[in-house]
């Protein structure tokens, strides 16, 4: 019987970049039997997933990924490693009484979004009369989009508009399913529920966090507030390092090799350009290879196919350099390749991309009581504070702004009496802005959210900050290859979500595949620990239907006649049959059925 570890054995995978996503994926290669090896630019691994320590170590601030959302997906990658959460001692807390605090700029108060539905509805009918019902029907909307969403267009492979006839799943949501809570403007959907503007921006405003706005955004997205309300809010005690430490100890409880601090700076293919052969790294030295992972941001990643990799001015997102065991493999890239690549490169700097963000890491020297572990702060300027500033001119009085403070679930974030203080300033992005210089905008940024905080009665926070560390667009470019420094990746509109997403692989350079934000799934550690899933499930499918190609061969079959076996059942990666999907994906343990399987008497 071919398992994924006989079509897999022997086969040497480079992952460039060693964030979650990238770690996740080698992990699940290397059970299988691949020998994996994880090549990341920077020192640490996880990409953005990190917790930073202050100068003298008392504080601690995750810099990155802040909120915990789809516990789930987090425990399923784990598992998909032959691990768990909680045997790499990782420990996670609701965030609680409520998932956040939502603060009203110009006299607005604040209100809380509420673990408790009972209470929640209460609140909100204390602000507008009728609201509490509309509470209701809007949960019942976003739970429905979240039971929908995940599963059928999220947690799923869609290769092409073809594997789309898969949807037939969907039949039993098609009764209670509105096109316009999936496709309507996000903020007008919300008007059917409630009239009061702040009611409607308590459960908008997380398209934030997928480069969107209220007033660009599709309703589906509706299902954000649908987890957090559900599911939670959830923190890693000891912070998302623990997240970032664990994937490695998985992956290399595998078998997978993760080397860090050295830079890959292009991929070779072979001399035709079909097929990548390996990597060249900073230092010249060659890696062969016979697939490759690329865990760098996908909108800068065909660069690396440019056969001048070193005219290149993005920074290598997470992805990077090796150690030791340098080969001599084919010349870099051919003309074709480099072309390609170019063109590749090009296509992708014209997709919409998330807005920039300015974080201001703080150490407090006291506590700012009336601040939650998470905190919204919006302005009472609706639509215009949604505009990304590119100027300092261009932010509102009172700009809309994420605060966390994790001290409130997890002490250990700061000294007793203190706190450790992260604030997310969204601002335009380098394309937007036309540069590269934000010394200005982070100057009047960091002066509109003190008074912001002023003006909600906190105080001046501006006195007690000990230390600040911050993290500017240009800074998210060259740590993490985050093309035009676009801290959420390309931005999720209708036109860049699901099947209109970038594949996971190359349609033209085989053995080329991609995991991250940028690609499907999307953007969030959850959807990219998904994408990991799904990423690692298509190379073997791809593996296993080459193994049942050569078995053809062996047995006097014409390649033509496998490959359209392949295609019927699924094992071509290119639109296969749900249930050919469904046998190559089943498994944690790497004991995926190979299409082989299905030739009884042959060979």
């Amino acid at each position: 019987m071919l398992t994924a570890q006989t079509c897999g054995a022997g086969t040497k995978a480079i992952v460039i970049g060693g964030g979650a996503g990238g770690l996740a994926v080698a992990g699940r290669l290397a059970r299988a039997g691949l020998d994996v090896h994880v090549i990341e630019k920077n020192e640490e691994v996880g990409g953005r997933v990190q917790s930073v320590a202050s100068p003298n170590g008392t504080f601690r601030h995750d810099t990155g990924p802040s909120l915990l959302l789809f516990p789930d997906k987090y425990q399923e990658a784990f598992e998909g490693m032959g691990t768990s959460l909680q045997e790499q001692g990782i420990k996670l807390a609701r965030v609680q009484p409520a998932a956040y605090r939502v603060w009203f700029a110009g006299g607005g108060g604040h209100l809380d979004l509420l673990n408790d539905e009972a209470a929640m509805a209460a609140q909100l009918e204390a602000v507008e009369p009728g609201a509490a019902d509309g509470y209701r029907r809007f949960l019942r909307m976003a739970r429905n989009n979240l039971s929908m969403g995940v599963p059928h267009f999220i947690d799923r492979e869609f290769s092409d508009l073809a594997s789309a006839r898969g949807l037939q799943d969907l039949i039993p949501f098609l009764p209670k399913l509105n096109v316009l809570d999936l496709l309507g403007q996000h903020d007008w959907r919300l008007q059917q529920f409630f009239k009061d503007q702040r009611l409607r921006a308590m459960f908008t405003f997380q398209d934030l966090y997928v480069g969107l706005t209220p007033y660009s955004a599709p309703a589906v997205f509706g299902l954000l507030a649908g987890t957090e309300l559900t599911d939670g809010v959830w923190y890693p005690l000891g912070g998302f390092g623990q997240i970032r430490d664990g994937l490695r100890r998985a992956a290399e409880a595998c078998g997978v090799r993760v080397t860090t601090g050295v830079e890959v700076k292009a991929m070779t293919t072979d001399a035709v350009g079909s097929r990548v052969t390996g990597v060249v790294l900073a230092d010249g030295t060659r890696l062969a290879a016979d697939l490759i992972v690329c865990n760098r941001d996908l909108a800068a990643a065909y660069d690396l196919l440019s056969s001048d990799s070193s005219s290149s001015d993005i920074g290598n997102s997470g992805s990077s350099s090796s150690s030791g065991g340098g080969t001599s493999v084919a010349p870099s890239p051919s003309p074709a390749a480099a072309a390609y690549g170019q063109q590749q490169h090009e296509r992708l700097g014209k997709l919409k991309y998330s807005s920039g963000v300015i974080a201001y890491n703080w150490c407090l020297g006291k506590q700012v009581h009336g601040l939650l572990h998470h905190n919204v702060f919006l302005s009472e300027q609706w639509r215009q504070s949604w505009h990304p500033a590119a100027h300092p001119n261009n932010l509102v009085e009172h700009p809309n702004f994420y605060v966390h403070v994790p001290s409130r679930t997890d002490p250990s974030a700061a000294p007793p009496g203190c706190d450790s203080v992260m604030v997310l300033l969204p601002v335009a992005n380098q394309q937007q802005l036309g540069g590269t210089d934000y010394a200005a905008l982070v100057t009047e940024g960091r002066q509109r959210i003190l008074t912001t905080f002023a003006d909600a009665g906190l105080g001046d926070v501006g006195a007690s900050i000990q230390h600040e560390h911050v993290i500017a667009p240009p800074d998210w470019e060259q740590r993490y290859g985050l093309r035009h420094g676009a801290a959420f990746g390309l931005a999720h509109g209708l036109d860049q979500l699901s099947i209109f997403r970038p594949a996971n692989k190359d349609r033209r350079v085989a053995g080329l595949y991609f995991v991250g934000a940028s690609t499907r799934p999307g953007n969030g550690v959850p959807l990219c620990l998904i994408g990991a899933k799904l990423t690692a499930a298509r190379v073997l499918k791809d593996l296993q239907a080459a193994a049942v190609i050569r078995n053809f061969e062996h047995c006097g079959t014409s390649i033509g006649s496998a490959t359209r076996f392949c295609q019927l059942i699924g094992g071509g990666g290119g639109g296969g049959s749900q249930r050919a999907s469904a046998r190559s994906s089943g498994s944690n343990g790497g004991h995926l059925a190979c299409p082989a399987e299905a030739l009884p008497g042959r060979c």
